[in-house]
C-alpha cells in the first residue's frame, strides 16, 4: 500500500528532519526515520531507491567502521560507549536513510527542488521565532515543553536573552541553519527570482536573535556568492547592493523595536557586533566576548602521547570536564584522536568534493559555490561547536549532500 505524501506533508517531514523540535518524550528524528524506512522499502520511493542503494550502503558502511573505531576507543579508555558513538549511530541509522527518503520525495515532486523546500521550512521557523520574540507567553510554552522533555535548567537562564524558536539546539545549530538558508535565499534571488529576497530579513532576524554566529555565516556566505561567481551581471551586482542597503535599513529600524521589547537581547547582539568590530580595529572585547574566549590558548589543548592519535572516547565541554573547550575540532580530537578527525572529516569533504566537481563541470561556477559554501560552513561553525555531530546544521549538510547525490544518480532514471 502506498501512502501519498502531499506538499504539506513534505514540508512537515523536512521541518522535523532538520529541526527535530522537542514535541514528545522521544526524539522527533525517530518518527522521521520510521517513515523513511517505510517510504524507501515499502512506499512510493522504493523504485527510485533501488538505484541509490549502493551509494546509501557505501555511506552507511563508512560510518559503521567509524562507529566500530570509536567503540574500541571508548572501551580502551573505560568511558561510555553510548556517549562516544551516539552521534554517528544516529547519523548512520536515522539521518542518512531519512535524507535519501526526503531527497527522493523532493525529486518526485519536481515542481520544487530542495532549495525551495528549505526556504519554506526556514520561513516557518522564522515565523515561530518572531512569534516567540514578540509574545513571551508563547515563548514560555516552548521553554516549559523543553524542560519537560529533559533539557537542563540552564535553558531558563539562556532564555533571558535568546531561545526564540522551536528547535532542538536554538543557541547553536538552528541559528546557523537559518543564516545558511538566508544566504541561499539571496543566491536564489540573484539567479532565479527576486521574490526570494523578501524572505531574507525574516530568516536573518531569526538567526541573529538566537546566536551571533549567524552574522558571521551570512557575511562569509555573501563573500562566497560575490567572489565565487565567475560571471556576475550588472543586475546581480545591483541585487547584492540592494540587499546590503535593505538589510542595513531594516537593522536600524528593527534595533529600536528590539531594544524596547527585549533590552537584554539587544545588548547581547550589540556587544557581539562591537566585538566583531574590535577584531579588526584592535579595541578590547566585551566581558563575555566569544572572540576573547577563542583567543584563550587553553581551549586548544589536545591529548598527549598516543591519545593524540587515538583520542580518549570523550568530548570536552565548558561545563562537563576539567579540559574545557567549545571548539568542534578540539572536541573531535579528544573524542577519537587525529585518526577519527581525518577519517570522518575526510569522508564528508570527499563526498562534497566529488559532487561539486560534477556540478562545476556541468554548471561552471555553481560547483565552486557549493563546495566553498558547504565546506566553509563546516569550518566556521566548528569554531562555535561540534558541527559534525547530531544537530540541525549537520542534518542540513547531510540532506544537501544526499540530495545532490540522488539527483545525479537519478538523472537518467524515470521520475514521476
Amino acid at each position: 500500500m502506498k501512502i501519498r505524501v502531499t506538499g504539506l506533508g513534505c514540508i512537515i517531514i523536512i521541518f522535523l528532519f532538520i529541526y527535530y523540535p522537542p514535541i514528545a518524550i522521544t526524539n522527533t528524528m525517530h518518527f522521521v526515520a520510521i517513515w523513511s524506512y517505510y517510504y524507501l522499502f515499502l512506499g512510493g520511493g522504493r523504485s527510485e531507491f533501488r538505484y541509490l542503494k549502493y551509494r546509501a550502503q557505501k555511506l552507511m558502511l563508512s560510518l559503521v567502521l567509524i562507529v566500530i573505531y570509536l567503540l574500541f576507543v571508548a572501551l580502551f579508555n573505560d568511558v561510555s560507549v553510548f556517549a562516544a558513538t551516539y552521534d554517528i549511530v544516529v547519523m548512520c541509522l536515522e539521518v542518512i536513510p531519512s535524507a535519501f527518503a526526503i531527497s527522493i520525495l523532493c525529486l518526485k515532486k519536481s515542481h520544487l527542488d530542495l532549495s525551495q523546500w528549505l526556504i519554506v521550512v526556514g520561513m516557518i521557523q522564522a515565523i515561530i521565532s518572531i512569534l516567540a520574540f514578540i509574545n513571551p507567553a508563547f515563548k514560555q510554552i516552548i521553554i516549559d515543553n523543553m524542560l519537560r522533555y529533559g533539557f537542563s535548567d540552564i535553558i531558563n537562564k539562556m532564555a533571558r536573552i535568546r531561545m526564540y524558536g522551536w528547535s532542538y539546539t536554538m543557541a547553536f545549530a538552528m541559528p546557523i541553519v537559518q543564516a545558511a538558508i538566508a544566504v541561499l535565499a539571496i543566491y536564489l534571488g540573484m539567479t532565479r527570482n527576486s521574490k526570494y529576497l523578501l524572505t531574507v530579513p525574516f530568516l536573518a532576524f531569526s538567526s541573529v536573535i538566537n546566536a551571533r554566529v549567524g552574522i558571521v555565516v551570512m557575511v562569509l556566505g555573501l563573500i562566497v556568492i560575490i567572489f565565487g561567481r565567475k560571471k556576475a551581471s550588472v543586475k546581480n551586482n545591483i541585487i547584492v547592493l540592494l540587499c546590503f542597503v535593505l538589510f542595513t535599513g531594516l537593522s536600524l529600524n528593527v534595533s529600536s523595536r528590539l531594544q524596547s521589547v527585549s533590552p537584554d537581547t539587544y545588548k547581547w547582539i550589540t556587544e557581539g557586533l562591537g566585538d566583531m568590530m574590535a577584531l579588526f580595529n584592535g579595541n578590547s572585547y566585551s566581558e563575555y566576548s566569544y572572540f576573547k574566549y577563542i583567543a584563550d590558548a587553553d581551549i586548544y589543548r589536545v591529548p598527549d602521547g598516543i591519545k593524540l592519535l587515538f583520542g580518549t572516547g570523550s568530548i570536552t565541554t565548558r561545563n562537563n570536564s576539567l579540559i574545557q573547550s567549545d571548539i568542534g575540532f578540539i572536541n573531535d580530537i579528544w573524542l577519537g584522536g587525529l585518526i577519527y578527525v581525518f577519517a570522518f572529516y575526510g569522508l564528508i569533504i570527499s563526498q562534497i568534493h566529488k559532487i561539486c566537481s560534477y556540478y562545476r563541470y556541468k554548471y561552471n561556477s555553481c560547483g565552486v559555490l557549493l563546495e566553498f559554501g558547504i565546506i566553509g560552513l563546516i569550518m566556521v561553525a566548528n569554531i562555535k561547536g561540534r558541527i559534525l555531530s547530531f544537530n540541525e546544521a549537520s542534518n542540513l549538510i547531510i540532506l544537501s549532500v544526499v540530495y545532490l547525490i540522488s539527483k545525479i544518480e537519478l538523472e537518467a532514471v524515470f521520475m514521476e
